[in-house]
């Protein structure tokens, strides 16, 4: 009797599954990430547009969805958005509009859920430039903190969370190039002070607050030391 082994493309054309990125700025990156998902998953990719909407309109085509936010928002409200569009679905896919993958990424890591825990929570690429998300874990550790502010150490903050609730976070080692802070690095040198400098610093200590620790270093288990009796009101 002769077993058959299915390729990773057919493994993951069988699962339901959506990918999400949020733009923010620079066509040509984003026109770059598309391109290296590949065309098979586009029409399973969503963009959400926090940026100029004649940007992306005028250099790219659209065999993926576009959505248009009344207004612009941040990585962790982004977050909050894509858990809604992928409600029902087995994997969350999301990409930074700033990384590029190889040519097979996407199906190997959609591959990867056949031989995952029951409680896989995260699997990452290079971090989360690329991750896949189980939304089963949402009932457990609900959204992402969009109070960090304007998103420092809410990773931190939500992989925290997802680890202590049980769920597993898990280094694919798949390849993914990532250009990281793009648009900080390229804006007036006085927006990127006031980013690094203030609301880093800002957020740091929100995060030391809630948790008692830098990343890492932790000393509180449940958020805020348990003080706050409802510490994510906009949960379910």
């Amino acid at each position: 009797m002769t077993l058959e082994t299915k390729s990773d493309a057919e493994v993951a054309k069988a699962l339901e599954y959506i990918i999400c990125i949020s733009y923010v700025g620079g066509p040509d990156y984003l026109q770059r990430a598309l391109a290296s998902i590949g065309d098979k998953h586009l029409d399973k990719t969503c963009v959400i547009n926090s940026s100029d909407p004649l940007s992306t309109q005028s250099k790219l085509t659209h065999s993926w969805c576009e959505y248009i936010p009344i207004v612009p928002l941040s990585h962790t409200q982004s977050h909050n958005y894509f858990q809604v569009l992928a409600t029902g679905y087995d994997a969350l896919i999301v990409a930074h509009n700033d990384a590029e993958c190889e040519p097979d990424t996407i199906d190997k890591l959609l591959a990867l859920k056949e031989t995952l825990p029951r409680k896989w929570g995260v699997v990452f690429t290079n971090y989360d430039a690329v991750a896949m998300y189980n939304p089963a874990m949402w009932k457990d550790i609900g959204k992402w903190d969009w109070r960090l502010f304007p998103s420092y150490f809410s990773d931190d903050d939500y992989y925290r969370r997802a680890k202590l609730a049980g769920w597993e976070l898990i280094d694919s080692g798949l390849p993914v190039r990532h250009e990281g802070s793009h648009i900080i690095n390229k804006v007036d040198m006085k927006l990127k002070w006031l980013n690094h400098h203030i609301l880093h610093e800002s957020a740091r200590n929100a995060y030391l607050r809630k948790w008692g620790g830098d990343p890492g270093q932790e000393t509180f288990t449940v958020p805020f030391n348990g003080a706050l009796e409802n510490p994510y009101p906009d949960s379910d």
